[in-house]
């Protein structure tokens, strides 16, 4: 058997390249930044229901629905990631998301986790070390 010949097209012989499709840019349904906190929707706060630390724990009862519903935020050494499902603020449609992203190495260790109205959370101790159903019990 024979070895295939190759082929040469004839150089009029031309073709046209194929119209590339491009992605535009629409505001409306652009991706969520994993640079924003989100902050008060998944960690405890002093100004939530029953607020309580003790050194490096926090829990708390807040809302059960809002930005966040269920959700984490951790921050480590030089990662940051997050995982929520909520609501966005203003037009209340169900949002859902999830990400992470690293940054130059720092002394943090911090993180967060609500279910519906159950917020907990943990950080490197800061003041005030322990509060009790949103009193401050010591300060330091």
């Amino acid at each position: 058997m024979a070895a295939p010949v190759p082929q040469v097209m004839d150089e009029k012989d031309t073709e046209a390249a194929p119209m590339q499709v491009s992605m535009l840019e629409d505001p409306q349904h652009g991706a969520w930044s994993a640079y924003q906190s989100l902050g008060e929707g998944s960690a405890p706060v002093s100004n939530d229901s029953l607020y309580s630390k003790l050194f490096c724990i926090m829990g708390g009862i807040g809302k059960p629905a809002g930005d966040v519903m269920v959700g984490e935020e951790t921050k480590f050494c030089c990662i940051h990631s997050q995982l929520f499902c909520g609501f966005q603020s203003g037009d209340s449609c169900p949002a859902a998301n999830g990400g992470c992203y690293m940054f130059k190495p720092e002394l943090v260790c911090e993180g967060s986790a609500k279910i519906f109205c159950i917020k907990l959370g943990f950080e490197l101790p800061k003041t005030p070390y322990i509060v009790c159903c949103q009193k401050e019990v010591w300060r330091g």
